[in-house]
């Protein structure tokens, strides 16, 4: 074992270490300038200050300099025999590396520093833990640009751990990051990944660490392009990469030109979106970073794709083969064999098409792809399948597709991909409507709406919303679609499948219409029997007709039976939409004109609080004692109402 020997820093030193630990990264910077400037440093002082300047830079993502001096600091540290800055220096370079793209020799830094702290002696737990949670942050990020997603999930988890241990704020910014950033671009979990770039940005705040400035709105940017939001997510880019600029930091700075690009790409804006991909290319062709080279061209080929140039999206699938060729790196191959795919499928020849499926099939069947891979290639397939209906007019070729729907909400499900598991029960809805299973198609729509909603895409769930609404408008168009002689092309151009193909994958601008508010007509609560417990009508001047309101009895009753026990949370009669809502022993009906969006929303926040202790009971015990509610019986009754359907004074989240 190796002993650490006693190590004094002067008092210039301890307040560039200070400026440091109080966030005052660029303080700190022009303090060690200054003394490497002004002042005839010791030995010990300069190992010091060049430690702490690689520190620095790895916080601005300046990882070209941050290598320059952290091997500088080994280098110094091993003629010095200070063991344990020597290892702070190969794990700083192995991070740098990393970044860089040179992932092998990252590891092997890694491993040599992990190997010289288990030999160090009279080291204090909390330092050796430190440092055990940089390696585990390491080695988190070598195995995710690698693709082995399982392995980077534990290591990150490790880390997490011992930072949160020993308080470790430096460190959990960095972690908490990392985990962030992996869950976002696999799709893992946007949830969770949001939830800890939210933690991970306050503590980035709190320390006035750079990543709060920069990387943490470069993220929050990619998760609100996931959520469809691109206007938002340019918004936080452009707010992220001034700074990007200004520190040097070309590993992120064009990595969200990237992110900008695909943005663009969602907004249908080609020419931006391939102004954007042409600097990220250079900039990364420039730091020798060919692993994001290897990701940006695939962007670049699909900007050309969409602006039909394919001349040149092979030029740039040319490079992509030679890089692979130079690299031994899984992921660019995976990048290879999606993007050959692609160029293959927009060939109008079968022979290539067929090739191209081929290789989508592998790019599935592979154990070592990302999910986000595996779920574009899935979607690919069925788009060529579903070409070949179109051609072809065989309905059976739906017993190819339904298998890789089948495959997309496995991965979805598991991956927690939350966007594509709603976008897929859409798909899967719409598929439907090609055999006229029409409340199936209902079904697969109410699923997808809640699934949204749940998970805060707003504009996904209204649009999946105002679609449900038109097929209910539609139902006599579809019903009749029996009897029409080219039954199948109607049914294509009816089901908006090519167009649903091309939102997800994000082939034409994504356009999320803005639902409206309707007008409310009445209120119901019917117990389970269908006997009306409380009726409230909002037409001013009159009460509902009495045929009328025995038709919507008689329909409600029929919604109950047959509609509500199948999934379906709408029902329309003649101009009014009627939706329920269970909470036993009653059913809440709400009956409207216009969109369901927002009157979804109010009838939620009606159910959640009529079951509010007070107002809940009292309508137990009218329903006890057998008894109709009028609206002076229960004034926290006729409040809430007011509340919800007449002043709308609820505030949802905005569209």
């Amino acid at each position: 074992m190796v002993e650490i020997r006693p190590y004094s820093e002067s008092k210039e030193i301890v307040g560039a270490r200070r400026l440091l630990k109080e966030g005052k990264f660029k303080e700190a910077l022009l303090l060690l300038e200054d003394l490497e400037e002004n002042v005839v440093l010791t030995d010990s002082d300069q190992l010091s200050c060049h430690l702490l300047k690689s520190d620095i830079y790895m916080c601005y993502g300046n990882h070209e300099e941050s290598l320059k001096y952290s091997q500088k600091a080994y280098q110094e540290s091993i003629a010095l025999k200070n063991h344990l800055f020597s290892i702070d220096a190969l794990l700083i370079m192995a991070r740098a590396l990393t970044h860089l793209g040179d992932l092998e020799k990252a590891l092997n830094i890694a491993i040599q520093g992990e190997d010289e702290l288990k030999n160090l002696s009279n080291i204090s737990t909390p330092e050796s833990e430190k440092r055990e949670a940089y390696i585990a942050g390491v080695k988190g990020s070598i195995s995710w640009f690698t693709g082995d997603i399982n392995q980077a999930n534990m290591y990150a988890k490790r880390s997490l751990e011992l930072c949160e241990k020993l308080g470790y704020k430096d460190g959990l910014v960095v972690i908490l990051f990392f985990i962030g950033v992996s869950n976002v671009l696999s799709k893992i979990d946007l949830k969770y990944a949001q939830k800890m770039l939210e933690r991970g940005l306050t503590l980035a705040e709190e320390i006035n660490h750079p990543y709060g400035k920069s990387n943490y709105p470069a993220v929050l940017g990619i998760v609100c392009a996931l959520k469809g939001d691109f206007k938002e997510s340019l918004r936080y880019y452009t707010k992220a990469l001034p700074i990007f600029k200004e520190n040097n930091n070309k590993h992120w700075y064009s990595a969200t030109l990237n992110n900008m690009s695909e943005s663009y790409i969602g907004l249908g804006d080609y020419d931006n979106a391939l102004l954007c991909i042409k600097q990220s290319i250079e900039l990364a062709k420039d730091s020798g970073n060919y692993l994001h080279m290897s990701a940006f061209i695939g962007t670049m080929i699909e900007v050309l794709l969409n602006k039909g140039d394919i001349e040149q999206a092979h030029k740039y699938l040319e490079q992509l083969e030679k890089m692979c060729k130079k690299e031994d790196n899984k992921m660019m191959e995976n990048d290879y064999i999606m993007n050959k795919a692609l160029l293959l499928k927009a060939s109008p020849r079968i022979r290539d098409r067929a090739k191209a499926e081929e290789l989508f099939k592998k790019i599935i069947d592979s154990k070592l792809v990302m999910s986000e891979i595996k779920i574009n290639a899935l979607l690919y397939l069925c788009e060529l399948l579903l070409d070949e209906i179109q051609i072809t007019h065989e309905l059976e070729i739906l017993e190819e597709i339904n298998p890789h729907i089948t495959q997309l909400l496995d991965i979805a499900n598991k991956s927690s991909s939350y966007w594509v598991l709603a976008e897929t029960y859409t798909l899967q809805a719409k598929l439907a409507l090609l055999t006229l299973d029409l409340n199936g198609a209902r079904r697969l729509l109410t699923k997808a709406q809640k699934i949204a909603e749940t998970h805060g895409m707003i504009h996904l769930a209204s649009k999946i919303s105002i679609e449900h609404d038109s097929l209910l408008k539609e139902l006599d168009k579809w019903e009749n679609l029996e009897e029409s002689e080219d039954i199948l092309k109607e049914r294509f151009e009816l089901a908006k499948l090519k167009e649903q193909m091309a939102h997800m994958l994000k082939k034409r601008p994504i356009e999320f219409p803005k639902a409206s508010e309707e007008d409310p007509v009445t209120i119901l609560v019917i117990t389970e029997g269908g006997t009306p417990l409380f009726s409230h009508s909002f037409i001013e001047g009159k009460e509902f007709e009495s045929s009328l309101f025995s038709g919507f009895l008689t329909t409600i009753d029929y919604f109950m039976k047959e509609m509500f026990s199948e999934g379906l949370d709408r029902f329309i009669f003649g101009d009014y939409t009627l939706l329920m809502k269970s909470v036993a022993p009653f059913f809440i009906c709400y009956i409207f004109k216009g969109e369901s969006y927002y009157a979804l929303q109010r009838i939620k926040y009606f159910v959640e609080n009529v079951q509010k202790e007070g107002l809940w009971q009292k309508l137990i015990k009218f329903f006890q004692s057998n008894r109709s509610i009028h609206l002076k019986d229960i004034p926290m009754l006729e409040s809430l109402i007011t509340e919800t359907f007449i002043n709308k004074s609820i505030v949802f989240s905005e569209l």
